[in-house]
């Protein structure tokens, strides 16, 4: 309840502001009442007049997971890999909700290693043709580590620069958002391209990869005839 306190004289009508109301935890549209009650003061609260309104809140934007990392348990190129994603929520997710990981297109990716979790509140994880979809069966606060490893990644032969998504969601029907994430999570290489494998410096070469499309710096060759 808000609480605010009129002089004897005022204008008519009167309007109220108030800022800064934390009302949505998602995209979701919400339906509320707020309801202002005219009273005689706080000590009689003899009721004068009451004003009822009924309100769609709407936002679309997302919050943001915070503290997103990427770990992986290979850096050689085409190497079969886990990748591990770690971040903060920055709101909560009720049960029923899921979390999708959105797949960098560089990679190849099948689930056949599944994934497994570093908390009690996720189910068995499935996928679809854009990644991994990690349902909640237990609710989670808001600024929650959560842990999500998934074991079913072929790593890419030239580097990355595309980052994964992270995606939390009301439903499993994926159509509000609550969190996300779109940047920062970029898989890495121990070589530079076009180094296949490299000394401990990414640049000095050992092997090198043999077909164009690997490589995705062109080199021109020019033949000057005496």
């Amino acid at each position: 309840m808000i609480t605010f306190s009129i002089p004897a004289t005022v204008p008519s009508p009167v309007s109220l502001s108030v800022d800064n109301l934390v009302v949505q935890t998602s995209t979701k549209p919400i339906t509320t009442t707020v309801t202002v009650s005219v009273v005689t003061s706080s000590s009689t609260s003899q009721v004068i007049s009451t004003h009822s309104t009924t309100t769609v809140p709407t936002t679309t934007n997302a919050g943001a997971f915070t503290s997103a990392s990427l770990s992986q348990s290979s850096y050689v190129a085409s190497a079969s890999n886990t990748y591990t994603f770690t971040f903060t929520t920055a709101n909560p997710i009720p049960v029923g909700g899921v979390i999708q990981i959105v797949n960098s297109p560089s990679l190849t990716f099948s689930l056949t290693g599944g994934c497994t979790t570093a908390s009690g509140s996720f189910g068995a994880c499935t996928s679809d043709a854009s990644g991994v979809i990690v349902p909640v069966t237990t609710a989670i606060a808001k600024n929650t580590i959560l842990t999500i490893a998934v074991a079913s990644y072929t790593n890419p032969t030239i580097p990355s620069s595309t980052s994964f998504q992270v995606y939390s969601y009301v439903t499993s029907a994926k159509a509000y958002k609550i969190d996300q994430i779109t940047s920062g999570l970029t898989p890495s290489l121990e070589c530079t391209s076009p180094c296949k494998t490299c000394t401990t410096v990414k640049t000095e070469c050992l092997s090198c990869f043999q077909t164009e499309a690997s490589i995705p710096e062109k080199y021109l060759k020019s033949d000057t005839k005496t």
